[in-house]
């Protein structure tokens, strides 16, 4: 995999930890260290979003947001912004520092994350893919949607995810930092039962800006 490290996870299984806020609890999948020992160059996790409510802020970051389960994620931009992630894979880019609500009209949902400063020098890209994909990444994360998935660390389902990972994920230098390697991500949905759903899953991916 050239330098790609990757990594089996069971999200429920990963710690939640309270929002800053207190508002709900995420889950942290990854982090790469900032310019000081109290914020991040960025962070990847999953939110676990049970009840409506305002959202943490994080000035000076860009946010990405994918609905990974649940129905009609609504953000609610105390400037008269508003997205709607209305079924998984739906998903919304916004600065950090805008002030919003979450309105949920269907009950809990679960999204994946993204909290990461522009000058940390990466690209990040954000994409549902149902069928075999191939991409050169210095980081990578493969969320299964519906059906199952073959990852160079084994078959995933709804519910896990394969984290990739270069040697330089975690920066010894965050404020002069930039990911030195690109390698290869393979992922491929495995054949799905003739009465189940097609395979889809989120890819998010980061490459040097």
């Amino acid at each position: 995999m050239n330098g790609l490290r990757p990594r089996h996870i069971s999200i429920d299984s990963v710690p939640a930890v309270p929002w800053r806020n207190g508002g709900g609890v995420t889950r942290e999948i990854a982090r790469a260290p900032g310019r000081t020992s109290q914020d991040w160059a960025w962070r990847v996790s999953i939110a676990e979003i049970d009840r409506s409510g305002p959202f943490s802020a994080f000035d000076g970051y860009q946010r990405l947001q994918v609905l990974l389960a649940g129905r009609d994620l609504t953000l609610q931009f105390a400037d008269g912004g508003r997205a709607r992630l209305a079924q998984p894979g739906d998903s919304c880019h916004y600065d950090g520092g805008r002030a919003l609500e979450a309105n949920l009209p269907q009950g809990p949902c679960r999204a994946l994350n993204l909290i990461a400063a522009p000058w940390a020098g990466l690209a990040w890209k954000s994409e549902v893919i149902s069928t075999p994909t191939v991409r050169h990444a210095a980081w990578a994360m493969l969320v299964p949607l519906t059906g199952a998935w073959a990852a160079a660390c084994g078959t995933l389902a709804p519910g896990e995810a394969a984290v990739y990972e270069t040697t330089a994920a975690v920066p010894p230098c965050a404020d002069a930092w930039h990911p030195s390697a690109a390698s290869t991500l393979h992922a491929q949905p495995v054949g799905p039962l003739t009465d189940a759903p097609p395979a889809r899953a989120i890819l998010l991916s980061a490459t040097r800006a």
